[in-house]
């Protein structure tokens, strides 16, 4: 007859418990190492297009204002006077907007 005494029987239950728990930390440990693998390339990928994007704005931010140059040289009289309709109906939109707040 094969008898299992309560102390052996515990000592097997902690021993699986100490495997679960050594199973469970192993695919915990998994997990997390994939999980900042997905966010590191995640964020790689949009840091260079965030920088891709940053370049192209500055690049067309420097060609407008190439254009603008050209343009107040090319037509000195037509762009004070664009200047001057522009700063007139911002101006009046302040004034507008400034009494309805009252």
């Amino acid at each position: 007859m094969n008898t299992v005494t309560p102390t052996a029987a515990n000592l097997d239950e902690t021993r699986f418990d100490h495997a679960a728990s050594a199973d469970a930390r192993e695919v915990a440990s998994r997990e997390a190492a994939r999980i900042g693998e997905m966010a590191r390339d995640w964020w790689q990928r949009n840091t260079r297009s965030a920088l891709d994007l940053a370049d192209t704005v500055k690049d067309e931010a420097a060609a407008v204002g190439d254009r603008t140059r050209r343009y107040v040289r090319d037509e000195p009289m037509r762009s004070v006077l664009v200047a001057a309709a522009a700063g007139a109906v911002i101006t009046g939109l302040l004034l507008l907007f400034g009494r309805r707040s009252r």
